[in-house]
């Protein structure tokens, strides 16, 4: 598992991104959905500097796991989570996004992940909420050559 604690300010976000890379370069496999990854990472970060109380300064926490289940070999998944100090109100996206009435830039974040992702969610306590998503590739695409030895040092 990959760990990365953050301030929640504005540049944050660019942080995030830079630091996924990282990750992401150890994992070539991932090559291919690797924006799309870096964008889903982005928006739940924007979105926690904006909507929680992480905002001014406060601790943002993301990890990066990579999931192979025992009993589903070929259905590996990586699963990113963005834990901040929680909000008064739960991620969601709205029913009629406001894109669609005009040239507005927000609103759009859960819209993005839950296009790209191949599953997304949050789960929330007291002081915490955590917003993942999940991305899934197949082990079988990566038996061939050397990809097999990348696929056992992403897990």
């Amino acid at each position: 598992m990959h760990r990365l604690q953050i301030a929640g300010t504005p540049s944050a976000v660019a942080e995030a991104r830079h630091w996924l890379a990282g990750v992401l370069s150890s994992c070539p496999p991932l090559a291919a959905v690797s924006d799309d990854l870096t964008v889903c990472l982005s928006e739940l970060v924007s979105n926690s500097i904006k909507h929680s109380r992480s905002a001014n300064g406060g601790k943002i926490m993301i990890c990066v796991e990579f999931k192979r289940p025992r009993h589903l070999p070929n259905r590996s998944f990586i699963e990113v989570r963005v834990t901040d100090e929680g909000a008064t109100t739960k991620p969601r996206i709205l029913r009629k996004p406001p894109w669609r009435r005009d040239l507005t830039e927000s609103s759009r974040g859960l819209f993005i992940v839950r296009k790209y992702s191949s599953r997304w969610g949050y789960t929330r306590n007291n002081s915490q909420t955590t917003t993942w998503f999940r991305f899934k590739y197949k082990a079988e695409k990566m038996r061939g050559n050397k990809n097999l030895f990348w696929m056992i040092a992403c897990q």
